[in-house]
């Protein structure tokens, strides 16, 4: 009987042997495991898939934390691999980290507000969408035509500021640029009331690039006047077109918003 089942089992590791070039070429071996497990197709380059991803608004002065964009690691599909996400833009005025599926937001510079656009890697695809830090309205002085684009409109919103002392006037030398190149903004500050007007915060803002620059007018005596320069550098791949610029002057007792345009070049 020992022998018996000793030569059975010679018998069945011969016929292994014998089988196992046939089952090879057929791809047997593997196909209980393609049942279950996906492959990754050979000598085929897989790009993990992402959902379009939507533009989100957050406030000024967002606390750390902050979620700005829920599950957006479910957004990108990819079959064959783990997924592993890295943020790929860079950003001055906050850091983006992940936190579970969400995108938070942590480190926000309490004086910044604009859109940026944010890039994020998944296993190689990337996909983007637009952040934007809506500026905070703290102070209001009836000044609510924000689309005033002229230095002196002469109504009555302009009377009042003439009152209370702050007349602002903006001029651009170079109304034209090329990406990469540097805008010059002039701006003086002429105070016309009867009071010494403190801490007048100066700033601009391309709205569609991100893009701003701050300075502080600390004293601004009765009668005077100061001019402040700030720069604004173009982004190296800034889009040809007609961007906004705003310009906000405000200090405690006055905020004051003007437009002007540019345009950048190929």
């Amino acid at each position: 009987m020992k022998s018996k089942r000793i030569m059975l089992i010679a018998t069945m590791l011969s016929l292994v042997l014998l089988m196992q070039p046939i089952m090879a070429s057929a791809g047997l071996f593997g196909f209980f495991g393609n049942l279950f497990t996906p492959r990754m197709p050979a000598n085929t380059e897989v790009i993990p898939q992402w959902e379009p991803l939507q533009d989100q608004t957050i406030k000024q002065g967002s606390p750390d934390n902050t979620i700005i964009y829920k599950d957006i690691t479910d957004k990108c599909t990819d079959k064959y691999r783990k997924r592993t996400f890295t943020i790929k833009s860079y950003h001055r005025n906050y850091y983006l980290a992940f936190k579970g599926k969400d995108l938070i937001i942590f480190g926000l510079n309490p004086d910044y507000y604009g859109t940026e656009k944010v890039t994020i890697d998944c296993n190689g695809a990337k996909a983007s969408f637009k952040l934007t830090v809506k500026e905070k309205e703290q102070y209001n002085n009836g000044d609510e035509n924000e689309n005033d684009n002229d230095e002196n409109t002469g109504n009555e919103n302009d009377e009042y500021l003439q009152k209370i002392g702050l007349l602002p006037s903006i001029r651009i030398p170079q109304e034209q640029a090329k990406p990469g190149q540097t805008i010059q903004i002039r701006i003086t500050m002429t105070n016309t009331g009867n009071k010494k007007l403190k801490d007048t915060k100066v700033s601009a803002t391309i709205l569609d690039l991100g893009e701003r620059k701050t300075t502080t007018l600390r004293t601004l005596k009765t009668g005077t006047r100061q001019t402040k320069i700030l720069l604004l550098e173009i982004p190296e791949d800034a889009q040809p077109g007609e961007y906004d610029i705003k310009l906000t002057m405000k200090n405690n007792l006055v905020k004051r918003i003007k437009y002007r345009q540019i345009t950048i070049t190929e």
